[in-house]
């Protein structure tokens, strides 16, 4: 148990995993970047990505400031599959294992609560920080950002991946073997600058939550 601080967990959930024809080969892939995402920011996780149950990913990260980056980074790797997630901020009842899944308190309860919003209402993620005002603020963002990536093409949905990836027309243009003004009039067309600003805009909303000294 550790007393009144409290702590961030995030559970990802793959959609209809259940009815994928090659359920196995899919879960060796998200294991593989939940590997990767581990190796990538070391230091950052009391609890590192697992696989709790099934198709489930949990972890505890140190602070609530990576998350968006991290989901970015688990949707891109598992393109064109999608997945839901929920944040929560709370306490821990148990102490704090390696092992996400032996670990256990209200902070778990919240995250599992906002994977359950993120389903009801057909978004990619839900926070749940404690903070009601703050929490309508990044939901509805959030909320706004799914509707508009989710109208994008596959297309659209790859170049604006590995633009946010690389950052250089010219590199997505080489990747998805097009001409770089067809990349130009894409991030255009998507209103990437815009989408841009909306997830900055939720980083910046999560930036006062305080960090674990763990």
């Amino acid at each position: 148990m550790k007393g009144d601080k409290n702590y961030c967990v995030i559970i990802g959930d793959l959609v209809a995993s259940k009815k994928l024809p090659e359920r196995g080969k899919v879960q060796k892939q998200l294991q593989k970047i939940i590997a990767k995402i581990n190796y990538k920011f070391p230091g950052y996780f009391i609890s590192p990505f697992t696989i709790t149950r099934g198709d489930e990913i949990a972890a505890l990260p140190k602070d609530i400031s990576f998350v968006p980056e991290i989901v970015s980074i688990i949707e891109r790797e598992m393109s064109p599959l999608k997945l839901r997630f929920g944040v929560g901020l709370g306490k821990i009842t148990t102490p704090l294992y390696k092992d996400a899944a032996a670990v256990d308190g209200p902070a778990f309860y919240q995250a599992s609560d906002s994977l359950g919003k993120a389903k009801k209402e057909n978004v990619t993620i839900v926070f749940n920080t404690e903070k009601p005002v703050l929490d309508t603020l990044i939901n509805a963002l959030e909320s706004l950002l799914y509707l508009i990536k989710d109208s994008w093409t596959e297309q659209q949905r790859k170049i604006a991946l590995f633009y946010s990836q690389y950052e250089n027309q010219r590199e997505v243009a080489k990747k998805m073997d097009i001409s770089q003004p067809a990349v130009t009039k894409t991030l255009k067309s998507i209103s990437y600058k815009k989408v841009k600003q909306a997830e900055e805009a939720v980083d910046y909303l999560l930036e006062d939550f305080p960090k674990s000294s763990i």
